[in-house]
């Protein structure tokens, strides 16, 4: 036989090592379940508590602040993935913040016994011992968290997942309002409406003390008066021109005469239509000089009263010549030529009186002109003020409003966070899972029995079957004796 035929170790020598060493096998299997047993028995006791939030989407989601959107159009934010939003639910819940906060309420002796001191160490160890049996999460492909807690009593695992999600949704509605947003917005919605008030006061105030309640209608009225008070000066002044060259004509025809003196109206017989040439005669001679301050003198204007004054005075050369035949008619016209100066005179006092009051009304239309100017920018000036004011008014109270809502949401401890599952009470242990452990030991028990027995064949290094004689010695075999026990050997010799 060839010694060096390699050794293999089939399914039958593994049952007779076992059933060599089942002494030693059984009694490791009894102690590795023993062992397993009584922990199993005396292991502590681990209960858990669950809760589960939805994050739905709501006006965290789709709005800024109050404060964010003052002095600018309403505002809509851009909301984060659903995602992002989750995950910061998440770190939110697992915060050493919110850790602190739970364990100021439900106190340190629920994590440390009743014998916890007030130092900081033991809130450290408190808090060490929070965040080890805490388990947030979120659900895949789902809005919703979950929130998990383990502890020693079912009891402080309920009351500590409950106190966390009371906190959180406090927080939550905390975190996603600006803090004294809703006093400043109210403070300074009053103080500008104050001032709104103060101004429409002064505005009052001023029109009344003006006068002015309509400026359009009372601007036209000032425009219409100067321009009537214009054109009326105009006239005066016109007139008051054609008198005075009338007179002087008057006097220089009666200059010949010597100096005349007026004492009084006598009766009159010249000629009605001669005055009435010469009145005419005047007023064109008037007509031409304004004429000629605005238009050449090739204009036909011009022309058309040069015309007629030519015509004028070739009619009054003609009733002149007619006039000088006889002798008593010169002394007709000397007398006519008399009363009309004295009627002139008069008339002329009249008409610079005239032109004189209309000047100062003139005038005194032009002040009023330039003080409503004043007025009316003071009055557009405070109209202004009032405009902006009343603008930022209007943007203060919305926002107010706004302010108002978010503040009414978290006193009522509204958001988007909903609980789905409260914190539940589960009675029975989460560890250790008795069935499961039993098995396991036993699994154990058997491996480390089956170990031992082949630990122990290798360790052994007699030759115990025929196979193993003939490929130790390379010999046959011939006979096989069983091993006998002495007791054995005895019984048998008895018998």
């Amino acid at each position: 036989m060839n010694r060096n035929a390699p050794f293999e170790l089939s399914l039958r020598d593994v049952y007779r090592v076992i059933f060599r060493h089942r002494q030693k096998a059984i009694a490791v299997f009894g102690i590795v379940l023993a062992l397993v047993v009584v922990y199993t028995a005396v292991a502590p006791r681990s209960y858990h508590s669950s809760a589960k939030l939805f994050v739905r989407l709501g006006r965290e989601n789709t709005s800024l602040d109050a404060t964010a959107t003052l002095g600018q159009s309403p505002v809509i934010s851009i909301p984060q993935s659903r995602e992002n939003e989750l995950n910061t639910v998440v770190e939110i819940l697992a915060s050493r913040s919110l850790g602190e906060q739970v364990i100021e309420r439900v106190g340190l002796q629920l994590f440390l016994g009743e014998s916890a001191p007030e130092d900081p160490m033991a809130r450290e160890k408190a808090l060490a011992a929070y965040l080890q049996g805490l388990n947030v999460e979120p659900i895949t492909k789902s809005n919703v968290v979950a929130i998990s807690y383990r502890a020693r009593d079912p009891r402080v695992a309920q009351k500590v997942v409950a106190a966390l999600t009371d906190i959180y949704l406090s927080e939550h509605v905390r975190l996603n309002r600006t803090e004294g947003a809703f006093e400043f917005l109210e403070e300074e919605t009053a103080r500008v409406r104050e001032q709104l008030a103060h101004n429409e006061k002064r505005l009052r105030e001023f029109k009344r003390q003006t006068g002015i309640v309509s400026p359009e209608e009372q601007r036209r009225l000032l425009v219409t008066r100067v321009a009537r008070l214009e054109d009326a000066l105009l006239d005066a002044e016109s007139a008051l021109i054609a008198g005075a060259s009338e007179a002087r004509v008057l006097r220089n025809s009666l200059g010949g005469l010597g100096h005349i003196q007026v004492t009084g109206h006598g009766s009159s017989l010249a000629s009605t239509a001669a005055d009435d040439v010469r009145k005419q005669l005047y007023s064109l001679q008037l007509r031409e000089q304004q004429l000629l301050s605005q238009y050449t003198e090739e204009h036909v204007l011009v022309r058309q009263v040069r015309d007629e004054i030519d015509r004028a005075l070739a009619l009054l050369r003609q009733r002149d010549g007619a006039a000088q035949a006889p002798s008593h008619q010169g002394q007709d016209d000397v007398a006519t030529g008399i009363d009309t100066l004295v009627d002139q005179e008069p008339r002329l006092i009249a008409l610079k009186s005239q032109a004189e009051e209309t000047r100062r009304q003139l005038a005194e239309a032009r002040r009023d002109v330039e003080q409503f100017n004043e007025n009316e920018y003071r009055i557009a000036e405070l109209e202004r003020e009032i405009q902006l004011l009343d603008t930022n008014y209007r943007k203060y109270s919305d926002n107010l409003e706004q302010a108002r809502i978010d503040h009414s949401l978290e006193s009522r401890r509204m958001s988007n966070i909903s609980v789905v599952q409260p914190a539940t009470f589960e009675p029975r242990p989460d560890s250790p899972k008795k069935a499961l452990l039993l098995i396991f030991g036993a699994v154990f028990a058997t491996a480390c029995g089956v170990g031992v027995s082949l630990v122990r064949e290798l360790l052994d290094h007699s030759l115990k079957t025929p196979e193993e004689i003939e490929r130790r010695l390379d010999l046959p075999t011939l006979a096989a004796i069983p091993r006998v026990e002495r007791g054995e050997y005895v019984l048998s010799g008895r018998n």
